[in-house]
C-alpha cells in the first residue's frame, strides 16, 4: 500500500546581478557565470563517479533524452541554474534547470514518483515539482551536490552507476554520499550565488538552537544530561546496541542538542557516521532540508518525556531511541478540497517529529509518545500565514490497548484492551488512535486471504485548544504517521505478545516481500531473521502527513501547555512546555490535507537498515 502524496512549492524568481567566476573540479574545468534578469549561474554537471558530464540530446518522444556523456564543453554540457526557493534552507537552494543549447527544462517525465524515472529535457518550463530540484551538498565532497527533485524527494542518479558514455540519468531513491557516488554531482555554484549551506557535519550549522559540535564531539564535560541522552550512552534498554561492525556508542553520542531546559539531548543522525560506519538504524529525513530548520534547530529526543514527572521514577515515561522519526517537506500545496485538481489555497513548510516505536509490545499499552509538529501555512487569498512549534507527550487514543489496523479488521472495527501495564498508570485518553494488526490479521494472511501488505500500521495524533479558549479562538492539530513495512504484529500467544511479520513468509504468506524473504533464504542457506538487515520488514517505509492544522490566535505567541499538550494557558506554571502559536485565518472545513510523502528510508542496502528501528 502506498499513499498519494502532494509536495509542490511555489517558486519565487530571484533577480541577479552579473558576475563571472572559473572552476575546476577533479581535473574537468567549467565556468560559472551569472546572468543578469535570468540565470542565476551556468555551469556544466558533472558525474562524480565517471567524471562524465549531464548531456541533453535528442531523441526522447517528449524533449530531449538526459545521458552521461565525456565533457566536451558543448552547450548541450552545461546548464542555467534559476532559483526557485529564498535559499535560506540550511538543505541546500533550489532551481530550475535549463540546458543552453536547447532552453529545455531538466524534468523527472511525466512528473512520476517511482525509481527508475526517467530525466529528460522537455521544452515547456511550466515550474511544477518536477522541473524544480535541490542542490544538496554531499557531505565530505566540497563543490558537490546532490540533485533532489522537489515533487518526489528523490536523486539524479546515472542508471547502474555506468561509467559508459550513453548511460541514462533517471531519478532514485537518494542514498548515502559516502557510497552512493553516482548520485553526486559536481557543480561550480559562483560564491556570490546566494546562501547555499555548509556542508553538513562540518559543525559550522548558523541555525538559531544548533549545535555547532553536533556530530563532531560529545557534549562538554559537566553538562546535564537527559534520561534519553544517558540511555544511548550505557547499556539501557531504551538506548542504543550497536552490533559488530557498527558505529560505536561514542561517535553516536555525537549526535546531540540542548534542549530548552538546558540539558542534553540525542538527535537526528544519518543512517552512516562519515567515517564510514553505520548505525543500524534511521531517523528519517534530515532536518536541515526544511526551510524552518532556522527556526526550529535540531530536535531533542526526549525532551516532552523528560518534563513528565521526573522526581517520580514509577511515572517516568522513556521511549526507544530507533523510534524518534523525522519527516520534512517545503512548499506542500493544499488544495480547496481533497479534490487535487481543485484550486490550491495555501502553500506549507513542515518540519516534524514522531516517535513510533515497530519492532517492540510498547506500543500495545502505552499510548504517550513525543511529537513535535512545526508547521507553517502561507494563505493564496490574503497572502496570511499561520505558523506553529507544538511539542508534547501526546495521548494517541485510549492507554493500555489499541485498534486493529482497518486492512487487517476487513473493513470493521476490533480492538484489544487491557493488553498489559501502562506507563505511567494514569495515562490519559487522547485524539486518535493506534492502529495496530494482529495474530487474527496474520493468520488469514497465511490462510491465503490478501498478501503480507495487510500488516501495517497507522498512527493518528493530534492536540486541540478549547474553542475560544481567551484569545485564541481555534488551535487544532492532526497528524498521522503511516508505515507499509512494520517488523511486529501483536500475538497474545508469543513471547512478549509480539509476532515478527518476517516470519510470516515462512509460514506462506503471499507478496513480493515475502518473495524476497524466501529467495534470500534459499540462496543463502540462512534465515533471513526478525533483525537481519536483509529483512524487508524494519518499518523504515513510511509515510509523514502534517494533515491539518488551524489557527484563529488574536492574542499571544507564546502559549504554555502542560506536558499532555493540554491545559493552555499565557501564564507560565510548573511543568509546562512553551509553545508557539501564530496567525489567525478562516478555515474552510472542505480544504484538503496538507498531505505528506511515502519514503522508503531503508532504500540504500549498504545502510544496514534492521530491526530494531
Amino acid at each position: 500500500m502506498r499513499p498519494p502524496s502532494n509536495l509542490s512549492r511555489v517558486p519565487v524568481r530571484v533577480a541577479v546581478a552579473v558576475a563571472a567566476s572559473a572552476i575546476a573540479v577533479g581535473g574537468v574545468a567549467f565556468a560559472a557565470v551569472r546572468a543578469a534578469g535570468s540565470a542565476d549561474f551556468t555551469s556544466a554537471i558533472v558525474a562524480m563517479h565517471s567524471d562524465k558530464c549531464l548531456t541533453s540530446v535528442p531523441g526522447h518522444r517528449h524533449g530531449n533524452r538526459l545521458l552521461q556523456r565525456g565533457c566536451t564543453g558543448a552547450a548541450t554540457q552545461r546548464f542555467e541554474f534559476r532559483r526557485t526557493g529564498s535559499g535560506t534552507s540550511t538543505g541546500g537552494a533550489r532551481y530550475e534547470i535549463r540546458d543552453t543549447g536547447s532552453g529545455h527544462c531538466v524534468d523527472v517525465a511525466a512528473a512520476v514518483r517511482l525509481d527508475g524515472a526517467p530525466l529528460i529535457g522537455w521544452a515547456d518550463c511550466h515550474g511544477h515539482g518536477n522541473q524544480r530540484f535541490t542542490l544538496r551538498p554531499a557531505a565530505g565532497f566540497p563543490g558537490a551536490f546532490m540533485l533532489v527533485a522537489d515533487h518526489s524527494g528523490k536523486c539524479a542518479d546515472v542508471r547502474g552507476a555506468s561509467q559508459d558514455d550513453g548511460a541514462p540519468v533517471v531519478q532514485w531513491s537518494c542514498g548515502d554520499p559516502a557510497t552512493a557516488g553516482n548520485e553526486i554531482w559536481k557543480v561550480a555554484v559562483p560564491s556570490g550565488a546566494g546562501p547555499l549551506p555548509s556542508t553538513p557535519g562540518t559543525g559550522s550549522a548558523t541555525a538559531a538552537g544548533t549545535n555547532p559540535a553536533w556530530g563532531l564531539s560529545t557534549p562538554p564535560a559537566g553538562a546535564p544530561s537527559s534520561r534519553a541522552y544517558r540511555a544511548i550512552v550505557t547499556d539501557n534498554a531504551h538506548g542504543y546496541h550497536p552490533r559488530d561492525g557498527e558505529c560505536s556508542r561514542e561517535i553516536h553520542a555525537r549526535y546531540w542538542a540542548w534542549g530548552a531546559d538546558g540539558k542534553v539531548y540525542p538527535t537526528w543522525h544519518p543512517p552512516r557516521d562519515p567515517s564510514g560506519c553505520t548505525f543500524g538504524h534511521e531517523h528519517g529525513e534530515d532536518p536541515r532540508t526544511s526551510r524552518l530548520f532556522a527556526e526550529v534547530g535540531w530536535t531533542p529526543f526526549g525532551f516532552a518525556n523528560e518534563q513528565l514527572a521526573p522526581s517520580d521514577p514509577a511515572s517516568q515515561r522513556d521511549e526507544d531511541h530507533v523510534g524518534h522519526k523525522m519527516g520534512a517537506a517545503d512548499g506542500i500545496q493544499v488544495h480547496a478540497s481533497s479534490d487535487p485538481a481543485s484550486p490550491v489555497v495555501a502553500s506549507c513548510d513542515a518540519l516534524q517529529m514522531m516517535h513510533q516505536g515497530l519492532h517492540s509490545p510498547d506500543a500495545f499499552t502505552n499510548n504517550l509518545h513525543q511529537m513535535s509538529y512545526n508547521v507553517r501555512c502561507a494563505y493564496a487569498d490574503d497572502g496570511t500565514s499561520i505558523e506553529t512549534r507544538f511539542t508534547a507527550l501526546v495521548p494517541i487514543g485510549r492507554p493500555g490497548g489499541f485498534d486493529v489496523a482497518e486492512q487487517c479488521a476487513d473493513g470493521g472495527a476490533r480492538r484489544h484492551d487491557d493488553v498489559g501495564r501502562v506507563t505511567p498508570a494514569d495515562s490519559p485518553t487522547g485524539i486518535g488512535d493506534r492502529f495496530i494488526a494482529d495474530s487474527v490479521c496474520a493468520d488469514d494472511i497465511v490462510a491465503g486471504n490478501g498478501d503480507i501488505n495487510r500488516i501495517n500500521e497507522i498512527w493518528v495524533y493530534g492536540a486541540t485548544a478549547p474553542r475560544d479558549a481567551g484569545r485564541l479562538r481555534r488551535f487544532e492539530i492532526a497528524t498521522f504517521l503511516f508505515s507499509s513495512n512494520p517488523a511486529r504484529y501483536f500475538d497474545p500467544d508469543a513471547p512478549h505478545r509480539t509476532g515478527h511479520t518476517v516470519d510470516l513468509c515462512y509460514r506462506g504468506a503471499k507478496g513480493f516481500q515475502c518473495d524476497q524473504v524466501r529467495r534470500l533464504a534459499d540462496q543463502s542457506g540462512r534465515k533471513v531473521t526478525f533483525d537481519d538487515p536483509r529483512s524487508p520488514f524494519n518499518g523504515a517505509a513510511r509515510l509523514m502527513s502534517p494533515d491539518h492544522l488551524v489557527i484563529q490566535n488574536e492574542g499571544p505567541t507564546t502559549v504554555y501547555t502542560d506536558v499532555f499538550g493540554e491545559r493552555f494557558s499565557t501564564t507560565e506554571f510548573p511543568g509546562a512546555i512553551r509553545q508557539y502559536i501564530a496567525g489567525n485565518h478562516a478555515f474552510d472545513e472542505h480544504q484538503g490535507p496538507i498531505n505528506g510523502q511515502f519514503r522508503n528510508y531503508a532504500a540504500n542496502a549498504t545502510d544496514r537498515i534492521h530491526a530494531p528501528n
